[in-house]
């Protein structure tokens, strides 16, 4: 019960967390002289971001890919370059396909993997080998299984759905370009999981430079006009830095 109630009272607090964590990091990041922003909507937060997490959870998750739909749009038309408001409207279709696609891979993953496994369990068993290492490699196996399949579906899906995201977002004339790849992205999540698994979690930080490093490099910004044409917004405090360090300490991404 208790867990529940925990779940639930950092369901309520998310979205409040999510738009304070975007204006911090986008207010302390600038470009060409000018600051980036974010335009707090708290009810729209709430409307979209719990709101469809509810219809998520309450429909056992087949409305999640809408969800994920909802809470990058939010994030991304809120957010603002001197006194221009991105504009991003993703398909909410493209999520659907590409959660069923994941739903796929993670099948035949698992089930490779699966395989793999009992030919390695079965020959441990053939050549008598102790039933306490034959325990080991079997729960040290399907651990690794699912933290493979996770690695695998996570990447696939973000590739696919950042690609979207991006690919349909617009500041002003200039158009997002974003050219993620999902073999690389699975390969930075499978390396990055064995380095923090071997380091006892030691590698954090360049995990996270290295995912964020990729993630940049795949973004461009097709211009059409001059980038001298931005203005400045009139300078918005810089608010205090909690939903940032209680994203940290959760370990929880509020952004991308």
């Amino acid at each position: 019960l208790a867990t529940f109630i925990v779940l639930g009272l950092l369901a309520l607090v998310t979205p409040w967390l999510v738009v304070k964590s975007r204006m911090f990091a986008l207010r302390v990041t600038s470009w060409r002289g000018l600051r980036f922003d974010f335009s707090p909507d708290y009810r729209g937060a709430y409307r979209q971001l719990l709101g469809w997490l509810i219809l998520g959870i309450a429909t056992a998750g087949l409305l999640m890919p809408r969800f994920s739909r909802e809470r990058y749009q939010f994030i991304v038309s809120r957010s603002r370059y001197g006194a221009t408001a991105f504009d991003c409207h993703p398909d909410a279709g493209r999520f659907f396909k590409t959660a069923f696609a994941g739903m796929g891979l993670a099948l035949v993953v698992g089930v490779v993997l699966g395989i793999l496994l009992a030919v390695v369990v079965g020959v441990l068993n053939a050549a008598g080998a102790p039933p306490a290492v034959t325990r080991v490699v079997t729960t040290a196996g399907v651990a690794a299984v699912y933290a493979v399949i996770l690695s695998v579906v996570h990447g696939y899906v973000q590739a696919r759905n950042l690609n979207e995201v991006f690919g349909t977002t617009s500041l002003g004339p200039h158009r997002v370009v974003s050219d993620l790849r999902a073999t690389p992205l699975i390969s930075i999540y499978l390396t990055n999981l064995l380095a923090l698994v071997f380091t006892l979690g030691l590698y954090t930080p360049w995990a996270q430079i290295r995912l964020a490093r990729y993630r940049l490099e795949g973004l461009e910004l097709e211009a059409h006009g001059s980038l001298d044409d931005f203005v400045a917004a009139a300078a918005a405090p810089v608010p205090a830095a909690t939903g940032e360090e209680i994203s940290s300490l959760l370990d929880v991404d509020f952004g991308f």
